[in-house]
């Protein structure tokens, strides 16, 4: 009787740890280019606008390349992606405020993630914090495959 034995598939292991390779250094580039993008907009345009709905969109592309990176159909992929998700909104934020020349400085970074909490408690911003969960959750619903 013959047995057949895909060698080249990869282990459960194997798939989650390509996934967190792959999709943490994209969640914090593509943070810090989109960031960079909303503050080369306020910087020339001097109009700040919403864009909540990009945080759905960003929520839900980071869902997809867990999914097809990772093919996995445990938990910790849609933990994954909610956290890659939030590392990215965090980037975003963070290079909206200061560009990407300042982004080295470390005490720059701790007092906008200070104010943006501060802000987020006091109700400010409650319509962006609502986007941004709604981001998450969608990185969280797509980053496995569940059928």
């Amino acid at each position: 009787m013959f047995q057949v034995y895909n060698r080249s598939a990869l282990t459960q292991k194997q798939r989650f740890l390509r996934a967190v390779l792959i999709a943490v250094p994209v969640s914090i580039i593509g943070g810090l280019l989109v960031g960079q993008l909303l503050y080369a907009l306020v910087e020339t345009s001097g109009i700040f606008f919403g864009y909540g709905i990009i945080y759905i969109g960003i929520g839900y592309l980071i869902g997809l390349l867990i999914q097809n990176v990772g093919r996995g159909v445990q938990v910790r992929f849609s933990i994954l992606g909610a956290g890659c998700a939030l590392l990215c909104f965090l980037c975003i934020l963070v290079t909206q405020v200061i560009g990407l020349g300042n982004i080295l400085h470390l005490n720059l970074i701790l007092w906008i993630l200070e104010s943006y909490v501060r802000t987020m408690l006091s109700g400010s911003n409650f319509l962006t914090l609502i986007f941004q969960a709604i981001g998450v959750y969608a990185a969280f619903i797509n980053s496995r495959i569940v059928r």
